[in-house]
């Protein structure tokens, strides 16, 4: 727990309490872990973070969204007492953040050959992609952010406290880059991938989770991550199999969560999801900038 938790947890369980009390959502149990886990993380400095935490609270509290029997028919069995969608603001270090972004955007203003075009108006670290990063110049400079952004060793500790589980080294937690987990994006406008999906299919990331970090300033609030729920199963998840969807007939959004500088947004791989505002939406002049992260976890049996 955060350096001087003992002498402040109390106060902060009733402040959440009572945030709980007016909006009329939440049960305590549940605020409170949110609220505990965000002051682990962020080293107490939750003021800009915890009415948006708390507006989880009427989806986290409505756990017939989120079923897990898809999850544990195919042998996965995460932690029980881990809400499946997380926000921690600050989380890299300020410096480091700054400087991810300071990297990128030199790199994107020297030319988009130092990325990897993955698809209309949506561009990628090379080493994401399989493509061939040079020793120096541009494209290096991107790979030195990248290893900021992946930190193997630290981040698989970080990821592993959040979630209640151990990430599974060696197979979803590669070198950075592989497989988009520590990957870098730059998008200049929406392109035909962003639709409701989900990430969680037999070739992918299949017990586990998928994490993104907002890395531009001042975005417009519309340029987040929507979540939805499917009208006819009041589900927020979608059963084993490759799921991309181009409309959203037939979809309920639940939530939309605003792009903050150096916010990560973790949720269940199953959970589905899209870029926001949606498909045929103009992107802001600045492009967006994100990192991601997909990893198993050692589920319980």
């Amino acid at each position: 727990m955060g350096k001087g938790m003992a002498g402040r947890g109390k106060w902060f369980t009733y402040r959440h309490a009572l945030d709980c009390l007016l909006v009329l959502t939440c049960p305590l149990a549940v605020a409170t872990y949110l609220w505990l886990q965000l002051e682990d993380l962020t080293g107490g400095n939750f003021e800009d973070s915890a009415p948006r935490f708390a507006a989880l609270a009427p989806l986290l509290k409505e756990t017939s969204l989120f079923p897990t029997e898809n999850l544990e028919r195919a042998g996965c069995h995460l932690n029980a007492s881990t809400p499946p969608l997380m926000i921690v603001d600050n989380f890299f270090a300020t410096a480091d953040a700054e400087e991810i972004r300071e990297k990128i955007m030199s790199s994107w203003a020297q030319g988009v050959d130092n990325f990897q075009l993955y698809d209309d108006g949506w561009y990628v670290s090379k080493r994401s992609s399989g493509g061939y990063v040079a020793a120096s110049g541009p494209s290096h400079q991107v790979t030195e952010s990248q290893d900021l952004v992946h930190r193997p060793v630290s981040l698989q500790a970080r990821f592993s406290d959040l979630v209640g589980d151990a990430v599974e080294a060696g197979t979803s937690w590669d070198e950075a880059g592989d497989r988009w987990n520590g990957a870098l994006h730059v998008k200049v406008k929406q392109s035909s991938s962003t639709a409701i999906h989900s990430h969680f299919h037999e070739d992918d990331v299949d017990c586990g989770w998928v994490g993104l970090v907002y890395l531009t300033h001042h975005a417009p609030a519309g340029l987040g991550t929507s979540f939805w729920m499917e009208a006819r199963s009041k589900v927020a998840v979608k059963p084993r199999g490759r799921f991309f969807y181009d409309s959203a007939e037939g979809f309920q959004k639940l939530l939309v969560i605003e792009p903050v500088f150096n916010r990560l947004v973790l949720h269940r791989a199953d959970l589905l999801h899209s870029g926001s505002p949606g498909l045929g939406a103009q992107m802001s002049e600045e492009p967006r900038l994100f990192a991601t992260y997909f990893f198993n976890v050692k589920s319980h049996r």
